[in-house]
């Protein structure tokens, strides 16, 4: 899929967008490995409205949120699912006697190409990656136990099988993927900052501090004999940072090599207890009698990565406004007349341009022969006559005014309270800068009817004067 950047006519200027345009079809598959790592890399504001983990209930995600994060938010499912998954696994099955009992490399593999099977549209690839020597291989039967692999990370993404020989229309079919292990063979490290994309492994790795997580006891119900509590990933409250949040998304990147798309990924830290198997081996029967637990402690082993095409994540292209007050990469990239209209996104529109509508601002209206509003779409195959000529709105005459409540003091009613009813409080009061700018109107032109309107003011003026009059005194200076 590519996106074009610039517009067709000569009067659309170059913006932030063509700058992304221009950053992206700077790098591909042939050239991706020799590029720099802030050449593969756009900005981090480039994906505004990250999602979050502990405003995920609130009013603010709820109302404020764009409606198209479907796909961001079942990235951060995935990833979290998967995060809690394997912490479970590793810590529940930490003893010599269910040693054999961990997942398979045919279950990692499985498993990440269920994730994206799953989430045709959302998912486009999903990884494990394992920080080096932390990964137990104890369902190999001839293996020693404790024995670690160096480095270990199965990824499936979905692969574009249009040119496949069994593929006789020539059509992409979404339903081929391809697994392999980013750890395996030479020169594979994901670990070295030399590895130019593995942000998502700086995200959690390595776990040098001490984890910073919480303990979660699964219910009875999973566990009718027993309960078991494990060392999953955190739970943030309300008032803490992104950074503390147990899904980080990367910047978007270009996934060199591999699916050869400009991805975003969000990652989840996958957690064990270690060392592994401490237990004092001459001590039989018990063996939590004679652990060494006091020696071992929870740390990040590895961490649960999925993936999203960015060409299919919404942008915003109006200004700052409620609820999306930024960072925003693309902020302020509409055509919008800015005079006369007022920006208002759309979605479902990926990333391209069109993606919004040019509503008139109050006291604007449009003409007469236009159904407004006018779509983003229209205004960017506009010429630049055609562009100067329409997508204007007209003003309306109409006078805006804020209505007022008014305090009035009630019998009934305790000191600084306001009466029962609403309606009977509600006035609509003109300021007396637009009285003046109205009576120097009336004084530079026909001043036949100047009584009448000031009469019209006065009944505006107050609050017990019937709608009636107002029609009457309104009538009477037409006809003047």
């Amino acid at each position: 899929m590519h996106v074009s950047g610039y517009g067709v006519y000569e009067w659309m200027v170059h913006d932030n967008f063509d700058e992304i345009i221009d950053r992206m079809d700077a790098v591909n598959e042939l050239n991706c490995e020799a590029k720099s790592q802030a050449e593969l890399h756009l900005p981090e504001d480039a994906v505004s409205q990250m999602v979050q983990t502990n405003k995920l209930r609130t009013s603010d995600f709820q109302g404020n949120y764009y409606r198209n994060r479907t796909a961001l938010l079942q990235l951060h499912t995935t990833v979290l699912t998967n995060a809690y998954k394997y912490s479970y696994l590793y810590q529940r099955l930490n003893q010599t006697w269910n040693a054999d009992d961990l997942p398979s490399l045919f279950y990692y593999y499985l498993g990440m190409t269920a994730d994206v099977t799953a989430n045709l549209g959302l998912v486009n690839g999903s990884a494990v990656f394992f920080d080096k020597d932390l990964f137990y291989p104890n369902f190999l039967s001839q293996t020693p136990i404790n024995k670690t692999v160096p480095l270990f990370g199965p990824r499936a993404w979905r692969i574009d099988d249009y040119n496949d020989p069994a593929n006789w229309l020539r059509e992409p079919t979404n339903n081929t993927f391809k697994v392999t292990d980013y750890g395996a063979g030479p020169f594979r490290n994901y670990t070295l900052d030399a590895y130019k994309i593995n942000d998502w492994y700086r995200s959690w790795l390595p776990d040098i501090e001490g984890a910073e997580a919480g303990f979660v006891t699964l219910p009875d119900e999973y566990f009718p004999e027993e309960g078991f509590k494990f060392f999953g990933p955190p739970s943030p409250f309300l008032s803490d940072a992104v950074d503390k949040l147990p899904v980080q998304f990367t910047r978007p990147y270009f996934d060199c090599s591999r699916s050869n798309k400009w991805i975003v990924s969000a990652v989840a830290p996958i957690y064990d207890r270690l060392p592994k198997y401490a237990y004092d081996p001459s001590v039989t029967g018990n063996v939590s009698a004679g652990s060494y637990d006091n020696i071992r402690r929870n740390m990040r082993v590895g961490v649960a990565v999925a993936d999203v095409d960015f060409l299919n994540i919404d942008i915003d292209p109006c200004g700052s406004y409620v609820g999306d007050d930024g960072p925003n990469f693309f902020s302020g990239i509409d055509r919008c007349h800015k005079e006369s209209t007022i920006c208002k996104p759309l979605f479902g529109f990926g990333f391209q341009r069109g993606g919004y509508m040019c509503e008139c601002r109050p006291g604007f209206r449009y003409p007469e022969y236009i159904q407004g509003p006018y779509l983003g779409v229209a205004i960017e195959r506009a010429t630049e006559e055609e562009y100067n000529a329409g997508f204007h709105c007209l003003p309306s005459g109409d006078l805006y005014v804020v209505p007022e409540l008014i305090a009035e003091q009630d019998d009934n009613a305790g000191i600084g309270r306001l009466p029962g009813s609403v309606q009977n409080r509600k006035k609509r009061e003109v300021s007396a800068s637009a009285k003046q700018e109205l009576m120097k109107e009336i004084a530079a032109g026909d001043r036949k009817g100047e009584t009448l309107v000031m009469q019209l003011m006065e009944s505006l003026s107050t609050p017990t004067a019937k709608h009636g009059s107002y029609v009457k005194l309104f009538l009477k200076i037409c006809q003047a």
